[in-house]
């Protein structure tokens, strides 16, 4: 038995009466059984003390087992969390990866866009100098040759 238990037995004085319990106006509870409580003897009342103990230890390891059982749901919900944790961070990284790809793929939109209008421009530029080439050779070669003789028309001859 425990030690404290023991001393609180060893001092417990089952000899002296019950102090008068009192209700609320001051007065004494009659008690509705008059007759003397028997007595207790040591053995019976260690027996009593015994099986309350017993009771209480079988209290407390139900109580411990029950605590065992929400630390062990505890562990499995922080490894939960831990592998929620590690998706999160893989998704995170994985939409870093996809914000660069689309922003090289609008670099190289924007790129290809400015290099199709240079190259644009460029074709046109070189048609636009072939044709003035052209018209002016042509110019050109209208000023060394003579001019054309006056066309008569019928209608103009001389009477």
């Amino acid at each position: 038995m425990i030690p404290e238990i023991e001393k609180i037995i060893r001092g417990f004085d089952l000899s002296q009466p019950k102090p008068p319990q009192y209700g609320s106006l001051g007065t004494a509870i009659a008690s509705p059984n008059k007759e003397a409580m028997p007595e207790v003897s040591r053995p019976e009342f260690e027996a009593k003390l015994e099986a309350m103990e017993a009771k209480m230890d079988a209290r407390v390891a139900a109580v411990s087992g029950d605590i065992k059982a929400l630390i062990a749901k505890m562990e499995e919900r922080d490894k939960r969390f831990e592998t929620i944790a590690e998706n999160t961070n893989r998704a995170a990284d994985q939409a870093a990866n996809l914000k660069s790809s689309m922003w090289l793929a609008a670099i190289s939109i924007v790129a290809s866009i400015i290099l199709a209008s240079a190259g644009f421009y460029l074709a046109i530029q070189a048609n636009t100098l072939s044709v003035a080439q052209t018209v002016t050779s042509a110019f050109q070669a209208g000023q060394g040759s003579q001019p054309a003789p006056p066309v008569t028309t019928p209608s103009t001859s001389k009477k």
